[in-house]
């Protein structure tokens, strides 16, 4: 058996930091609704969707799905779109991610996890661990642009 050590397709890598960024995302969320109170989940749960007040709609059907397409997006277009235009939807996409992670973070911190009574753990460690991925994911495609130009 041998082992191939040679570099890795830079697409592969990105492809690899956007897939984690959704696992990180939907393990926090699964942690989050294990935690959570019945209350809420019941509420949400047994009342048909159109009942739902216009904000409970956004933070909990809207914000996780426009948070989840984006990866989902840039892992397609990874495997697709000329170099340049990909680096710069990297960039453009990664900052995008890190502010609405950061928002959904402060969020989590000072209106979800206090009004439930959750353990705010979960919202903290994995806000950071996501927007850590987010800054890695931006500063390899920065890289990239560095290296793409040199030639």
């Amino acid at each position: 058996m041998e082992y191939n050590d040679s570099k890795m397709n830079i697409r592969i890598v990105l492809f690899g930091l956007w897939t984690a960024i959704i696992s990180l995302f939907h393990y926090l969320d699964v942690n989050a609704f294990n935690n959570m109170s019945y209350v809420i989940i019941g509420d949400i749960m047994n009342v048909p969707i159109d009942e739902l007040s216009d904000i409970k709609k956004f933070f909990f059907f809207i914000i996780p799905d426009i948070i989840l397409i984006i990866p989902i997006f840039m892992i397609i277009s990874n495997l697709f779109i000329n170099k340049m235009i990909i680096i710069w939807i990297n960039i453009i996409g990664g900052f995008f991610y890190v502010l609405l992670i950061i928002g959904k973070t402060i969020y989590v911190i000072m209106l979800y996890y206090p009004a439930y009574k959750i353990d705010l753990r979960y919202g903290i460690i994995y806000g950071i661990i996501e927007i850590s991925v987010s800054m890695l994911l931006i500063v390899v495609s920065i890289k990239w642009f560095k290296k793409y130009n040199k030639k």
